[in-house]
Formats: C-alpha cells, structure tokens, sequence
C-alpha cells in the first residue's frame, strides 16, 4: 500500500510539473476569462438619496484571462433592462473602477449592476451582479407634502374625461411603497385615475396627469393621492385635492326676487346614431362586456334589462355619448338564451322623448349568449388622439368570417361613418391619422372606432375604443438621432428640442406593428439621452426598422409626438461612420469621403448627380473602413446655386441585410465658397 500511495504522489507531482512549465501565453488563451471581484464602495443608500441623484460610488473590478478579443460591459438596471453605463466605443481595462452616481431604478428594487465579459460575438462568457441595498434604518412613515394641481378647474370632454395636470410630494417613502391616484366618487367609491404607464413605481416628487371622469350634473371633482404599502396593502397616508367643475356654479346663492329658469332641453328631434354591445375576451377565461352609444338631441338616456331573476332595472341619468360596463352574469336572459337592452332618450326628469308620431325614440339590442365569434383584444397604442398624429389600432379575433374596422361620430347632426378597413385579417394591426383640422361635431372632443366581427350567418360581436382628441400647445422643432445604422451593442444618441413643452417620454418600437416600449420619462423638453441596445437582447423581437417615438406635453397634459428610424441588423452589420468633408464647397473642388462598417461583405458608394438629377455609383467593393476623394462636376451653372445634395454609402451584409448612410453638402458659388474657407480659418 506505501508504495502505490508513492508512486501516485509521484505522478502528481510530474503531472504538476507538466502543467507548471507550459508557457504563460498558451495557459491563459487556454483558459476562460473570470471575473474575480466586482463591488462598490458605498455599502448602502437610503431611498429618498437614490431618488435625489446627488450619491456616487466607485464600481471596482478584477477579471483574470482577459484577451484583446474580449471586451466588458457595465450595466445598470432601470425600469425592467440594462442599460449601458458606457458611452459609445468605450472600452473598459481588465482592472479597474469607475465613479457613477446612484440613480434610483424606477423600479421596487434597490441599485443593481452588472459586469459582463463578453466576446467578439457578443455572448456572455462571465457575469456578475452588484446590488446596493436600501438603508432601512430609522426609517420613518411616509408623508404626503403636498398634492396640488396648476389648474383652477377641471374641463370634461364629451366622454366626461378631464384632463387634469397634478404634482405631489412625498417625504419619508419605504421601498416597497407605491403611489396610487385615484378618484372619490360621489357614492364613496375609489376609482383609479392614473393613466397608463410602463413602470408601477412613481417618483416620490413629480409632476403628471391623471384622467378623472366627470358624471353628468357633478360641480366638482375630489382627487386623492394614497401612499400604500405594498406588501400589506395598509394606506400609510393620502391627502385629497378638490377642483370645481368648468361652467358648473358652486356655492351660489340666488337673490331672493330670482327665479332659477329651468335647463332648456337640447333643440331638434333625439336621434339614436348607434347602440352597440361591446364583447372582449373569452367568456370561458373572462370577458369584459360594455354597452356604447351616441345620441343627439337628449339631454339624458337610460338603459333598460333584466336580472336573473326577471327583475326590470334601469340605469337612468346616462349621459348622451358615453359607455356603461355590466357584468352578464348580473343580466337574465328572454326570448331563451338572449341577452337583451334597451336604450331610450330621456329629458332632465328621466321621461322619455318621442318623436314626431308620438313614439319613445329608443333603440333594442338582442343578442345569443353563446357565439362561435370571439374578440379576443382591440386596443390603441395612445391613450388619446391629436389632430394629425397617428394612432394605431390592434385586434385579435376568432371565429369570424369577416371584420370591419370603423370610425363613427356626429357630423352637421348626421351620423357619419368612415370605413378604415374590411374583409380583415383575424389579427393585425391598422394606422389611422386624426385630420389636422377634424371637423365640427366629428370627433371634435372624441374619436370613436368600432370593430364589428361577423361570420356567414350574420352573427356579429363588437368592440370599441374611444379616444378625447387633445390639441397641443407643444411644437417638436427637431428630433434626431446620430446613426441611422445599428445593431445589438450599439449606442444611438438621440437629441430634441421642443417649445411649449413640460416634459418628454422616450419610447422604443422594436419591431413594426409592435408596442412602444418605455425607455425613460420626464425628459426635459429639450436635451438629448444615450440609448444601448442590449448585446445579448434577442434578435427575434427587432425587425429591420426600429423606431424611437418622442411624446412631449403642454402643461395642460396635451401631447405631441416625432418619430425618428434607425436601420437594423440583427447579423452584425452596423454603418459607424460616414462624412464629407468639407461639406460646403463650389463645382470643381474636391472633398474627402470617409467610412467605418461593420459586419457587411459588400460596401458601396453612390452620389446624386446635381446636373442630371440621377443617383450614380462612383464606388464598389470598398474596404470595411476608408477613405476616398470625389470632386463635385465643374459643369454646373451658377444659375442654380446653392444645391443641397449629397453621397450615399451603401452597405451590405452576407444575409442580405442592407443598410444606408448619407452625408450631405452643399454646392456654393465660389466666391461664397472662398469666403466660407477663410472665415472658418480665421476663427
């Protein structure tokens, strides 16, 4: 037995040896990169520190085996993604650190980082995470500041939704706390009033806008703001906000020797333009029904069923262009197994109003309970409409043969219906443009779009949106970005200005046809911001196009959008660099072209012929990066000076992904060419 232990002490000590007298070079292109050591200096930040922004720390690192192919990412979370803490090019040393300032994630976790080691390709080859955890200590109980509004009244649209700007402060917030905005109605009943947003988590100091609806006769709205711890659901605090209502008079007393006039009823005959039941989801899994409608010439409607039980019940004092949610299990059946309303337009006293032959002006609907037609989802990607700004219209159906997507509304007192699309596909998606100047009673305050699903016996579901049209006071004057080409790991630095703006929101559509993906929010109204896209993000959710959509806002909460494309690759191909110099110059003089690609196998260059008006290659297969001199034809008249024009870099990669850059000049006339020279050596 000794002497098998002896001579296996022998063999690992050879075999050590062996490992030991390699060369150091082939040891470490042998072994994987590592990340020893990634931390921070500051041990932890209190909440109200993280959301002040005013905190640094230094991120340290140590890797080992780093090779000149091998690069670093740092990354911060924010929101629901890394985002790059890097700018563009930039590179990191196998050890080192860097100072940052702790910003707080927009989210319910603390300051969170990652290193990553990654190769040529972009994949991960070794990763760290770095929390820095909320200091709980001497923790107080939240405080509401303030919750105020800059605007003295609420205005409602004809849907009821006002629009309403608040701010609020609060002091002492505990990380797993959130902010809800809601609305007291008058029975005592909290509805929710926040619109729609990417992140639950909101800023314990800001500014936004909240939606309240405006019941008919209501004098004045009652806002709330709760702080609500979210583990328990226990509100810690909420303050209330009370703004009247525009044009309804509160708090007045009439002179003794004045007589109230009655309300004049609204002049012509009512007219029912259209009574529709709203069915979304699957009645198995869950479905929300809405009745919706239009009336003119009727100051009131009410709705008319019955229960399970075969209970008449109404629901009077219903506003004329308005919608109402009813649970079906709450509504009884006739007729066997269908479902039945009945809507009827009303005076102030909630009679019924009749026309000219003496008959109440309603409007039945009946429908099966059961339906082979099911629509699953019809939605708008904004929450409400511009004049001249596009919106987008998405549905999901089953079931139907065919489906017909219009807009509907009140025109000159006639109901006006226009046709947006027919004979659709079951799924997809439709953009509509509000005209810049929408007519009077046509959408003026709403928009309405109806998505009617019918199969080959005439059966039919429907489903609605209605959109208030808001007018802006913002202008967007510019929105550019510094590349037009991009792929996974590139930087785009994204630039705006704006006037008569609040604030801006950053969005990101991958993809056409996709959701807007929130990127950052409350942007000033004019500045710019650096956006990475993910190295390792999945190619499969971007199509060759991506978009970066700005929404800017007035004070009243108006928005107006922008909306800047960059190319993209999902391969690798990416145009870094493409310039004229100097881009101002007179006919026969020359410039320099130059050009930095990535990932294509084909690089070309064309330029538009200021003479003859046609686009000519003046290159081909070009080097991935270069430089070449063009000089600009000496044959074009002076006549037609100044000439804005340019040269085209075209780009292509081996899975035919193509890409363009331009680089524009202008054609002076000499003597301004001249001029422009020298004053640009002098300064």
């Amino acid at each position: 037995m000794k002497r098998l232990l002896l001579l296996f002490a022998v063999s690992l000590l050879l075999a050590g040896g062996a490992l030991s007298a390699a060369p150091a070079r082939q040891a470490a292109s042998a072994q994987p990169p590592a990340i020893l050591d990634f931390s921070a200096d500051l041990e932890a930040i209190a909440l109200a520190d993280a959301e002040a922004g005013e905190t640094t720390t230094v991120l340290s690192w140590s890797t080992l085996n780093m090779l000149p192919e091998h690069r670093l990412a740092l990354e911060a979370f924010v929101i629901n993604d890394w985002v790059s803490l890097l700018a563009e090019g930039e590179t990191l040393e196998p050890r080192g650190e860097r100072e940052i300032t702790v910003t707080h994630p927009a989210n319910f976790g603390p300051p969170t980082y990652r290193l990553s080691i990654l190769d040529a390709s972009g994949a991960v080859l070794d990763q760290r995470t770095l929390v820095i955890p909320y200091d709980t200590t001497g923790e107080e109980t939240p405080a509401i500041v303030a919750f105020e509004s800059s605007a003295t009244e609420v205005s409602p649209d004809a849907s009821g939704v006002a629009l309403t700007p608040v701010s609020w402060s609060v002091e002492g917030r505990t990380p797993a706390s959130y902010l809800a905005f809601d609305q007291i109605l008058a029975d005592g009943q909290l509805v929710a009033v926040d619109l729609p947003r990417l992140s639950l988590w909101v800023p314990s100091q800001g500014q936004g806008v909240v939606a309240p609806v405006v019941a008919a006769g209501d004098t004045r709205v009652t806002l709330v703001l709760r702080v609500i711890d979210g583990i328990t659901g226990t509100t810690l605090d909420s303050r209330e906000l009370v703004l009247p209502v525009a044009g309804m008079l509160t708090a007045t007393a009439v002179p003794p020797e004045a007589t109230p006039e009655p309300e004049p009823e609204p002049a012509g005959p009512a007219q029912i333009f259209y009574f529709e039941p709203a069915r979304v989801g699957d009645p198995a899994t869950g479905e929300q029904f809405t009745l919706v409608w239009e009336v003119a010439g009727a100051p009131q409607v009410r709705i008319e069923y019955v229960d399970p039980a075969g209970t008449l019940v109404t629901r009077s004092g219903l506003k004329p262009l308005d919608s109402l949610s009813i649970p079906l299990d709450e509504v009884g059946f006739v007729n066997g197994d269908r479902y039945q309303f009945t809507l009827t337009a009303t005076d102030t006293a909630g009679n019924a109003l009749t026309d000219a032959n003496g008959v109440p002006v309603s409007s039945v609907i009946e429908f099966p309970a059961e339906s082979a037609i099911t629509i699953n989802a019809f939605s708008a990607n904004v929450t409400s409409l511009e004049p001249g700004a596009p919106v987008t219209l998405s549905w999901d159906v089953s079931g139907a043969q065919n489906i017909t997507l219009s807009r509907v509304g009140v025109q000159g007192g006639q109901f006006f219906s226009q046709v947006l699309g027919e004979n659709l596909d079951a799924s997809g998606s439709l953009e509509y443009t509000l005209p810049a100047a929408a007519e009077e009673g046509l959408g003026a305050d709403t928009a309405t779009f109806l998505l009617i699903a019918e199969d080959d016996t005439s059966a039919r579901r429907t489903a609605y949106v209605r959109l208030p049209v808001i007018r802006s006071g913002a202008t967007i004057e510019s929105f550019n970005t510094d590349r037009t080409s991009a792929t996974l790991g590139d930087t785009v630095a994204l630039s705006w200005s704006t006037s008569g703006a609040t604030s801006a929101d950053l969005y990101l559509i991958r993809a056409e046809g996709s959701q807007p993906e929130l990127i950052a929010q409350t942007l000033p109204p004019s500045g710019s911001i650096m956006y990475t896209f993910p190295a390792d993000g999945d190619p499969a959710t971007y199509g060759p196009l991506v978009t970066f959509r700005l929404d800017v806002r007035d004070a009243a909460g108006a928005t107006r959008s922008a909306l800047a494309n960059v190319s993209f690759s999902t391969s690798g191909l990416s145009i870094d660099l493409f310039t004229a110099s100097p881009n101002r110059l007179a006919p026969g003089e020359t410039l320099a072209l130059a050009w930095q690609v990535r990932g294509a196998t084909s690089v070309a260059i064309s330029q538009h012929n200021p003479v003859t008006g046609d686009m000519e290659t003046i290159a081909t297969d070009l080097p991935l990066a270069g430089s070449m001199q063009a000089t600009i034809s000496p044959a074009i008249p002076a006549s037609s000076l100044p000439i804005e024009t340019g040269f085209v870099l075209h780009a292509e990669s081996a899975e035919g992904e193509m890409h363009s850059a331009d680089a524009l000049i202008t054609i002076v006339a000499p003597e301004n060419a001249t001029k422009e020279a020298t004053d640009a050596a002098g300064a």
